[in-house]
């Protein structure tokens, strides 16, 4: 495992807007047109191969994580990345790179952080310990989060849970099966993604700092490519992306893919408007090998519409 150090100075810079937005029965969305939302897994350095895409970077290149600003050299294979690019000369740029663990935090006996299941998958990069503080990347499934790497941690000052949030029937709040204890006056948007900074405890998860978004604020997006599992949902077309806050729109034909680890690509104009997608191995290496196949024009994608 590489060891990372997160700054407690950075833990100010971002993610400390409260929640605004009032509870919706209606589906959170970004809109835009423009530039190419990216999310998903590292599978190969030079530039970065994520979701099937090749996307350059810069020296204006941006890359943040939960606490603030970080490094381009913090990312390794198997890292969680959300990426906004743009189209210049023939290529994808980033402007910014959001380094997005889904999970920081104590690793337990159970194979828990935070609460939260972890499973690690095939060939996951690095192995911890019980007892060791990690930042974990992965992607969510029913609950749990599929991890594809571990980076031992120092410093951070907070633990974080990063993911859809969700309102049970008796009111209350939570990311994957962690329940939330959210400060005085939050009003989260049910389905939105929320990074949500704090500590756990005996009974869930205490709320300390949060932002909504995976994109930055300025983000106008056209287009996405994410990488991840579905999971059922009341509003047509039945499933939304796990632990990602993006609804599809109605007309997706999504069910051929439920189950699986997938990638989906297509507009992006208020909600997503898949138009394809492919089914993932499971193990990381094969992941990789099926990417490169995708860079090179020769992966079968199933259309979702």
């Amino acid at each position: 495992m590489k060891r990372r150090h997160f700054l407690a100075a950075t833990a100010g810079t971002c993610l400390s807007a409260p929640w605004l937005a009032a509870q919706d029965s209606t589906p959170p969305s970004e809109g835009g047109i423009g530039g190419t939302g990216i999310v998903g897994i590292l599978t190969d350095l030079g530039s970065l191969i994520v979701a099937g895409r090749r996307v350059e970077t810069t020296n204006r290149t941006r890359f943040v994580n939960a606490f603030g600003a970080a490094r381009e050299s913090d990312i390794g294979i198997g890292t969680a990345l959300t990426v906004e690019a743009v189209a210049q000369g023939g290529a994808l740029v980033a402007q910014r790179v959001l380094v997005s663990y889904p999970l920081i935090g104590t690793l337990m006996q159970d194979g828990s952080v935070n609460g939260i299941r972890v499973i690690a998958e095939p060939g996951a990069v690095g192995r911890p310990a019980p007892g060791t503080v990690v930042a974990v990347s992965g992607v969510w499934r029913d609950g749990a989060v599929v991890a594809s790497r571990f980076d031992r941690i120092t410093g951070a000052p907070y633990s974080v849970i990063a993911g859809d949030i969700l309102r049970d029937a008796d009111g209350s709040w939570r990311i994957g099966t962690a329940r939330l204890t959210l400060p005085f006056g939050a009003r989260p948007t049910a389905g939105t993604y929320v990074t949500a900074l704090g500590s756990p405890e005996t009974d869930g998860f205490t709320v300390r700092r949060q932002s909504a978004g995976r994109f930055g604020r300025r983000a106008v997006l056209g287009a996405l490519a994410v990488e991840g599992y579905l999971r059922p949902a009341p509003a047509a077309p039945g499933y939304r992306l796990a632990g990602l806050g993006h609804s599809f729109d109605e007309g997706a034909q999504l069910q051929p893919f439920h189950g699986h680890r997938a990638l989906f690509t297509g507009p992006y104009v208020q909600t997503f408007e898949v138009s394809r997608g492919l089914i993932l191995p499971e193990r990381l290496d094969q992941r990789r090998a099926a990417m490169r196949d995708v860079l090179a024009g020769q992966a079968t994608f199933r259309p979702a519409r």
